[in-house]
């Protein structure tokens, strides 16, 4: 089976609700779409798990600056912390769809037995098919999400 074949099946996963899909850009949005598929409890109201919440000071007319930057990079682990802990408090564990190519994420709410029979293996690996690409080879593979990557 080829990449694409893999990437067809990995829309129909999205298309079918089995996965998440959300540009890099708009990750902000992961915390509403995992309550909305009942990842997290709608019941849970806590301001670590708004990333928008640290972006209140900042003004989108601008550049942002290296502070701003910074506090960002203080901000995220704690944002990432809650966030992992709110779906474990549902039997769930958070799992990311790793593809070498593209700026869409991937994200799995699997439960813990399942998340751990998959997590750190490649669904796929083998020569890259895209002509815009540097990479000669495509991994696919199932881990825990490497948010120091967004």
């Amino acid at each position: 089976m080829g990449e694409r074949a893999i990437r067809g099946i990995i829309s129909q996963l999205v298309d079918a609700g089995h996965l998440i899909s959300v540009e890099d850009k708009y990750v902000y949005e992961l915390t509403g779409i995992l309550k909305q598929r009942g990842a997290i409890s709608s019941s849970v109201e806590r301001r670590d798990l708004d990333l928008l919440v640290y972006f209140d000071d900042f003004d989108w007319d601008s550049e942002i600056t290296n502070a701003q930057w910074g506090d960002f990079k203080t901000w995220l682990p704690q944002h990432v912390r809650a966030l992992e802990h709110a779906v474990s408090d549902n039997e769930l564990t958070l799992l990311s769809l790793r593809l070498s190519l593209g700026d869409t994420l991937y994200f799995w709410a699997a439960p813990h037995d399942i998340a751990d029979k998959w997590q750190g293996r490649a669904v796929y690996a083998g020569l890259n098919t895209q002509t815009y690409s540097r990479s000669p080879i495509v991994i696919i593979a199932v881990a825990k999400p490497a948010w120091e990557d967004y």
